[in-house]
């Protein structure tokens, strides 16, 4: 091989340190802004809090940091994520004082957890903190710190049906203004015992059948004291209804109900109901449709956390209902009646004697 032949052959071209490190540098740069764009997106999802932002930003900076080969500078990487290098050198300084509070954080959450799973129904921060306070060993955590705890760990509130609660809470999310829904709440009741509300609702299921929903509340201490689900062809639902309510003990001297009729409440008499076949069609023929008509209380509670389209039919989905009625007049705990459930509330007026005080 001749010298010509040698010299055609071209020389790669020698790169500068300074531009191997600029390159270097560069991809680096790259890399820690689009692990920072997704954890900021990740953040707008979970709405989480501020303090909590700014923690996982110092822990990706604080990552890059102890990579080999990393030449990337603090001040550079805290700029780009709009956080102080103050900040960040005492969240690494207080590192062991977070470990003690992430252990601690991680024991209270398990209590969470289990609330959060009882029986099956979706919880809010409220119900937790009402949960805990009547274990046999009442545990006292107050509502923002479960709130921040779920938010840490990344448990999110997801009511099951179509209920009301669930779409205001999908078009808050999507960014859309809420609906306008109407919203009628039950009469309050001056005594115990006063007043009862007949409630009514139907769902047309996937055979084309629609299947009733019937249910006497007591206004004062939002017991449900009688319920039936049941198709309209095979039981007379609201005359089996009331023949449940007068079986009880303590509401045999009930004479009259009230029935929600559009944006009204109406008196029936119950004499009159079991007398005429005609009154207890005209509570059936009335009675609104889950799937368009707002109803904020018992109705929109049971379609929030029982996904009632899942069921073929009323007969089917009759188990699930009777353990949602059990388990809100037991253990629903509502906030407005001292923190008990329906069914404690009731037995607290009787005997004064609330089960929170241990």
């Amino acid at each position: 091989m001749d010298k010509k032949e040698l010299g055609q052959g071209k020389a790669e071209p020698k790169i500068s340190k300074k531009s191997f490190l600029d390159t270097l540098k560069m991809t680096q740069f790259e890399n820690f802004s689009d692990k920072l764009t997704a954890l900021k997106i990740k953040h707008k999802k979970a709405r989480k809090s501020a303090t909590l932002m700014k923690s996982e930003y110092f822990a990706l900076i604080k990552e890059f940091m102890d990579q080999e080969g990393n030449i990337l500078k603090i001040q550079d990487m805290c700029l780009l994520a709009d956080v102080s290098r103050s900040g960040y050198y005492n969240w690494v300084k207080s590192e062991p004082n977070r470990v003690v509070k992430d252990e601690r954080d991680a024991e209270d959450f398990a209590l969470i957890k289990e609330a959060f799973n009882y029986r099956g129904y979706p919880k809010g921060a409220r119900s937790i903190h009402m949960y805990l306070l009547h274990q046999e060993n009442p545990v006292l955590m107050n509502v923002k710190k479960i709130e921040r705890l779920m938010r840490k760990f990344n448990m999110k509130f997801e009511l099951k049906g179509n209920g009301i609660n669930r779409k205001i809470s999908q078009m808050a999310i999507s960014g859309r203004s809420a609906p306008k829904f109407s919203k009628l709440e039950l009469p309050e009741a001056t005594a115990r015992r006063q007043q009862f509300v007949l409630m009514a609702a139907c769902h047309k299921f996937p055979n084309e059948r629609v299947g009733y929903f019937v249910a006497i509340i007591d206004t004062f201490t939002k017991q449900i004291l009688a319920h039936l689900t049941s198709a309209r062809d095979t039981n007379d639902i609201v005359k089996v209804l009331l023949e449940k309510l007068s079986a009880r003990e303590d509401c045999k001297e009930v004479k009259e109900v009230l029935f929600e009729n559009g944006d009204k409440f109406e008196t029936l008499k119950i004499s009159s109901l079991m007398r005429s076949k005609k009154s207890r069609d005209y509570v059936l023929d009335n009675a609104f449709d889950s799937d368009t008509v707002a109803q904020e209380h018992l109705i929109g509670f049971l379609r929030d956390e029982i996904n009632v389209n899942s069921y073929e039919t009323s007969y089917f989905g009759k188990d699930a209902v009777d353990d949602w009625v059990d388990y809100y007049n037991k253990d629903r705990y509502i906030w407005h009646l001292d923190k008990l459930s329906p069914d404690e509330y009731d037995e607290f007026l009787q005997t004064g004697k609330s089960p929170l005080n241990k």
